[in-house]
């Protein structure tokens, strides 16, 4: 949940960390993600096992199942804390949206679509199949 000062608060299951509090614990109440209370988040997006938090700025961070390279971090590796995606350093990001297993990221001032992820079925928008 993001609440309108842009605090963000998660509960549920977090096998892979993707509440980003710090474990793999499920929460059965909301708890407020502590190390995100020095940004003003402005949008969330979840996928099966991960999730995206879009700051005010156009930054991106990224948390929970990374298997398939969904954080944009360049690897596969799970995050159970959030982690800025450097990657898109230099973008200023307008809008998030993840799916199951992928992340999309839009940069108006270049008019391009970053996305990383699971590509088996295209939903990249890469004109592959491939993970990226």
């Amino acid at each position: 949940v993001l609440t309108f000062s842009g605090a963000v608060f998660g509960w549920g299951r977090n096998k892979f960390g993707q509440l980003g509090l710090n474990d793999e614990n499920d929460r059965y109440v909301p708890n407020l993600l502590k190390s995100l209370r020095t940004q003003k988040i402005v949008y969330i997006s979840c996928g099966e096992d991960h999730t995206a938090a879009l700051t005010k700025e156009g930054g991106v961070f990224t948390f929970g199942a990374g298997g398939y390279g969904q954080l944009g971090h360049n690897s596969t590796a799970h995050e159970i804390n959030p982690r800025k995606v450097f990657e898109l350093m230099g973008n200023i990001v307008a809008q998030i949206a993840c799916g199951r297993q992928h992340t999309s990221a839009f940069v108006p001032s270049t008019g391009r679509i970053y996305s990383f992820g699971l590509g088996g079925n295209g939903q990249l928008g890469m004109g592959t199949t491939s993970n990226r």
